[in-house]
């Protein structure tokens, strides 16, 4: 089966609870079914120096990062704000 995960932020590096618990929930998924996760990434995910835009954990479960300044501008702004809902900071993939 294949399966799409849609991810408001990036989930490595694994610095957050939320980020370890997607991640070991999508790696054991992959061991039986092919994963895509996308994801948006944020401005300061584009300065690290060992960025990519595809990313391939395990043989099953890749990571697409959307890559959109404006995009990423504007849910930075709207999370600052208090608009941080993940519904919300989806908005940006569809308007830029």
């Amino acid at each position: 089966m294949q399966i799409l995960s849609v991810s408001p932020r990036v989930i490595t590096p694994l610095t957050s609870g939320s980020r370890i618990r997607i991640f070991n929930l999508l790696s054991r998924l992959s061991e039986r079914h092919e994963i895509l996760q996308f994801s948006q990434t944020r401005t300061r995910d584009l300065r690290q120096p060992d960025f990519r835009a595809d990313v391939s954990h395990t043989p099953g479960y890749r990571e697409h990062r959307y890559r959109s300044v404006i995009g990423s501008a504007l849910c930075e702004s709207m999370e600052r704000k208090g608009f941080g809902a993940p519904i919300l900071c989806g908005y940006p993939l569809s308007v830029s």
